[in-house]
Parts: C-alpha cells; sequence; structure tokens
C-alpha cells in the first residue's frame, strides 16, 4: 500500500515508489510494462553515444545536445 500522506508523487520517497512497483509485479503479470521500461532504458542509453561521421574522419554525438 502507499502512504496517502503525500500531495504529490514527486514527494513520496523513492523507497515508498520501489516497494509499490515490487507489489503490483508480484500481483500482475507486467510482461508488456517491462517492455516499455527496457525501451526507455535503450532510448536513455543511446542519447550519449558517439557515431563515426558519414567522412569517417570525425566522432559526432548522436541525441540531444544538453
Amino acid at each position: 500500500m502507499l502512504p496517502i500522506n503525500y500531495e504529490s508523487w514527486h514527494h513520496m520517497p523513492d523507497s515508498n515508489k520501489n516497494q509499490a512497483l515490487d507489489n503490483i509485479k508480484e500481483r500482475f503479470d507486467l510482461e508488456v510494462f517491462d517492455d516499455y521500461i527496457k525501451k526507455a532504458l535503450e532510448r536513455h542509453k543511446s542519447r550519449g553515444k558517439i557515431e563515426k561521421s558519414p567522412a569517417g574522419n570525425a566522432e559526432v554525438p548522436i541525441g540531444r545536445c544538453d
């Protein structure tokens, strides 16, 4: 169960969020959810990759430039 004394999900400690996710995973089959997480992690991971430029002589970052 989740405590109801938080006004926002963002204020809830990560340990509570992780416990809630663990409880949900125990009760439901979340293959779709797991696939979604894997895709989200892959998108996040690809932001920092470096790729060769078409000319082949320089490296160019792929993804967002912050």
